[in-house]
């Protein structure tokens, strides 16, 4: 006796209306530009105990494969255009149609790229071309999403085949911030090169997300490989606080250096951790380099005096282990890693004249501010907002110095001013009304000038043009 609606089953009705769904004609994604996703035209570079690895895919004509795939019940119109394109243009079921053209210049994403709920922030294109010898893709993630790669090239559409001793993969920077992963391909060798993104949760076996093309015509400058591969990538991360330790002194990936000048790179404690750093090279070993790194510990924290023996690139990674499991394990856990580039005079002038215009621009930016902005910060002084409070102190803190230029700003001054503002950014800032997030921007720009400045004072001379173009003026500013 045949069931009614009454009695079938939901799994039963659910099987029955996925039999009627009948899917528009489409044209799959991954049959797109054969030549630049065919696997069996590129080779996979992996890293094995200093050897180039040479691993050519075979080829295959695939075979058919009947499944229920979940994913395409009902998708999401605004992801299924990313996997596939329709004959019909009406199909597409978004407001704003894609053109075949538009269509055709994506990257290749994956299921579970939109499962895992990926946003590429970088330009959304499936061929990249290399400027200056590299290539950027910027991924987001949410705080659990781990990435890595895999890294080929293309010896068909090269028309050569890669140097043997070249292992692609030291030359890939992977740089944190937040929950965004910078992927930063440098190129030894010109040629065709295809970059994957793989994901997942942290131990678990990541899943391919996404695929790029990557064209290089021009190689990189003086390209050397990464000193070091880490798992987490290089810069303070959630997993520097996982591991006990908060950033302080240095927030980004690459910390640019003076060969045999110190920099001081601080953390504070989040709780009891004994703290390990290696530096690393290509060309010395962590051994030799042992006397390059100088740690002086507090009760709040640890500070790491870090200097180069000479101009080369440099890896710098800190280790932790809890101090209750120091005598029951000798395993460290990789909390940060920093990249240490050293840097000769010009650039150095180069860098501090960058700060200096930003300064300058923000500087312009409080002297055009209306009256109005100036009486919504007055009208507040009574009853300050904490990033209200905090911005205005930290102004009159700088306008308050003797000496108004800013090489003569005391590292006091400079680190009660980054004590204020540390919690704040310029758009909460905006948030409390324009004036405010003026002035924030402002003691920001000021505070990096000084910073940049004392960074490269040994490679500046007396009367360098710089000077002269930054000077604080509360007569000016206010």
């Amino acid at each position: 006796m045949p069931k009614t609606a009454n009695t079938e089953s939901e799994e039963d009705r659910v099987k029955r209306l996925k039999a009627q769904i009948k899917f528009p004609a489409v044209r799959p994604a991954n049959d797109l530009g054969k030549d630049i996703f065919n696997p069996q035209k590129f080779k996979h570079i992996d890293k094995k105990a200093r050897k180039a690895v040479r691993k050519e895919e075979v080829a295959s004509e695939g075979s058919k494969i009947t499944d229920l795939n979940e994913y395409y019940f009902l998708t999401n119109p605004v992801e299924f255009i990313h996997l596939a394109y329709p004959d019909d243009e009406k199909w597409q079921l978004i407001s704003q149609p894609w053109t075949f053209e538009q269509f055709a210049e994506i990257p290749y994403c994956t299921e579970e790229y939109h499962r895992q709920e990926i946003n590429i922030k970088s330009v959304f294109c499936g061929s990249l071309t290399s400027k200056g010898g590299e290539c950027d893709v910027i991924l987001q993630g949410n705080k659990d999403t781990y990435f890595t790669y895999k890294h080929y090239f293309n010896h068909t559409e090269s028309g050569k085949k890669i140097s043997d001793d070249l292992q692609l993969r030291r030359y890939v920077v992977v740089m944190r911030e937040s929950e965004s992963w910078h992927f930063q391909v440098r190129f030894a060798e010109t040629g065709v090169y295809k970059l994957e993104i793989l994901g997942g949760e942290k131990g678990s076996e990541h899943e391919s997300l996404c695929e790029f093309k990557m064209i290089c015509s021009e190689v990189k400058e003086n390209c050397r490989p990464v000193p070091l591969n880490p798992a987490i990538g290089f810069g303070p991360c959630i997993d520097t606080e996982r591991a006990g330790l908060k950033a302080v002194s240095h927030k980004c990936a690459k910390l640019d250096v003076i060969p045999l000048i110190e920099t001081v790179v601080s953390f504070n404690f989040l709780r009891p951790v004994t703290v390990e750093a290696n530096l690393y090279s290509i060309d010395k070993s962590c051994t030799e380099l042992e006397r390059y790194i100088d740690q002086t510990l507090s009760e709040n924290g640890v500070e790491l005096k870090v200097s180069v023996p000479n101009a080369d690139e440099y890896a710098l990674q800190i280790n932790t282990k809890d101090v209750e499991d120091e005598l029951g394990s000798d395993d460290f856990e990789n909390a940060c890693n920093y990249i240490l580039s050293s840097v000769n005079k010009e650039q150095a002038v180069k860098e501090v004249k960058k700060h200096v215009r930003a300064w300058k621009t923000s500087t312009q930016e409080v002297l055009r501010m209306e009256l109005a902005h100036i009486v919504d910060i007055i009208r507040s002084v009574g009853n300050p907002d904490n990033v209200l409070k905090d911005v205005m102190m930290a102004t009159f803190l700088l306008l308050g110095e003797q000496e108004a230029r800013v090489k003569t700003l005391s590292k006091d001054i400079c680190k009660a001013v980054s004590a204020l503002t540390k919690d704040h950014t310029v758009e909460n800032a905006r948030m409390i009304g324009y004036g405010t997030g003026t002035f924030y921007d402002w003691v920001q720009k000021t505070v990096a000038v000084k910073e940049t400045v004392d960074t490269y004072k040994s490679l500046l001379e007396e009367g360098t043009d710089y000077e002269s173009d930054v000077f604080l003026s509360s007569d000016e500013v206010l």
